[in-house]
């Protein structure tokens, strides 16, 4: 089985992978691990694979469905699905229900008390950002909460301290939803470098629940996404796929809001 990841990303994309290796030993596979480039689709990785090597299943992390066709022809020929990320019509896709999850965590700080919500997303691009940024204009919808104008970072935490220290200097700031944890390590260090406390004069949260995202200087509140369940389902439809499922096909599974110390006053 081959595990398509794309290159160089880390954080909630590795714990995913991760997961899914897990899950594909334990149903008896051996895999391997490909990667494919910044453009967000895999399916010229995958056609290479098809040709080289001869896997009889495919996972592919985060990917970009944008090339259909070449999908096609790699699921013609073995089972694939997609983990998170796309929005596929040719093969099933497996994801956390990202703007559900976005949504819990906006009405959870609008809830506690903040007058408004900013928001930093990821890149226009990914399909998770735009999720978790739908998520939260629903939420300050629903509450008649004005809506801030999007700042869009990388995912990296170079590129949350950038962006933190531009809402630094906003007026009235009263809470941030970060679209990653990375990203939300990089805003606390900015507001905090601006002489704001956390959560005190700002609240603050993120999303994916690093590992290490409990112990930033203020416990960082954020969404806990079901690693092992996605790598677990992503497996069982992989096992059954063959003329069993009516495409298009997506299935997400709900992930946890843990409140910290960065969003309590």
């Amino acid at each position: 089985m081959a595990i398509v990841e794309p290159r160089g990303f880390c954080g909630e994309v590795a714990l995913v992978a991760h997961a899914v290796r897990t899950a594909a030993g334990s149903f008896g596979y051996s895999t391997v691990r490909s990667t494919f480039g910044a453009d967000g689709s895999a399916a010229a990785t995958l056609l290479g694979l098809a040709r080289r090597t001869s896997i009889d299943a495919v996972a592919v992390i985060a990917a970009s469905c944008t090339d259909r066709f070449d999908y096609a022809r790699v699921a013609d020929k073995v089972p694939v699905v997609v983990v998170g990320g796309a929005d596929c019509e040719v093969v099933p896709v497996v994801a956390t229900d990202d703007r559900a999850a976005a949504s819990r965590v906006t009405e959870h700080l609008l809830e506690d008390g903040a007058a408004n919500v900013w928001h930093i997303a990821g890149p226009e691009a990914s399909f998770e950002a735009r999720e978790r940024e739908g998520g939260w204009r629903g939420a300050l919808e629903r509450h008649r909460a004005p809506a801030a104008p999007v700042l869009r970072g990388d995912w990296t935490v170079r590129s949350g301290y950038v962006l933190g220290q531009v809402l630094a200097r906003e007026s009235g700031l009263d809470a941030i939803f970060v679209a990653n944890d990375n990203m939300a390590l990089g805003v606390l260090r900015a507001l905090v470098e601006a002489g704001l406390r956390v959560p005190r004069d700002v609240r603050l949260a993120g999303f994916g629940d690093l590992p290490d995202a409990e112990y930033y200087s203020a416990s960082l509140t954020t969404v806990r996404q079901d690693h092992r369940g996605l790598g677990n389902l992503a497996i069982e439809v992989l096992e059954g796929i063959r003329g069993t499922l009516e495409l298009p096909w997506r299935h997400t599974i709900p992930a946890k809001l843990v409140i910290r110390e960065s969003s309590k006053r």
